[in-house]
């Protein structure tokens, strides 16, 4: 009796068709594209996000280099290369504006994301003032993506506000 009963166990076990059925596999398909298109947004979001370190890192550098210029000669850098203050004008996803208006009080930059639409980066703006006795700084960012890529939508404005975004502290 038990050496039928294995038997038939076997015979069935093995007439059995191995394999997923079409409504499963739709099922999954459907839950994976669900969780992808809740994903890839924030995802591309980070990357942007990520990709804005760049900017903060170089108008930081700007805005340092400016006050030591400030500090030696009473006046900021105003001519149109930055590479005379020891920084590159353009990065791998911003290129800097000088500031070219700049004089014993003020100097404001900018940073406009190259290429916006693949890159997910927000433009930004640096004002450096001096008052006696102290050195300030605004950082401003794009309230969103700015879609030119040639000129940035967010200005540091000497008084330190920001036009076009909002001010970083």
């Amino acid at each position: 009796m038990k050496k039928q009963l294995n038997k038939i166990l076997i015979i069935n076990l093995l007439s059995k068709n191995k394999g997923f059925t079409l409504i499963e596999l739709l099922v999954v398909v459907i839950i994976v594209g669900v969780l992808s298109a809740v994903a890839l947004p924030n995802y591309v979001a980070q990357i942007g996000k990520a990709r804005e370190t760049e900017a903060k890192t170089g108008l930081g550098a700007i805005a340092h280099s400016q006050q030591a210029y400030h500090f030696e000669t009473q006046s900021f850098y105003s001519d149109s290369n930055l590479q005379e203050l020891g920084v590159n004008s353009v990065g791998q996803y911003y290129s800097y504006t000088a500031d070219n208006t700049a004089n014993g009080s003020k100097a404001i930059h900018t940073a406009y994301a190259t290429d916006p639409d693949n890159s997910g980066a927000r433009d930004f703006s640096i004002g450096v003032y001096y008052s006696v006795p102290n050195y300030s700084q605004t950082l401003c960012i794009a309230s969103s993506v700015d879609e030119n890529g040639t000129t940035s939508s967010v200005i540091a404005q000497t008084d330190g506000s920001c036009s076009g975004g909002n001010s970083i502290h």
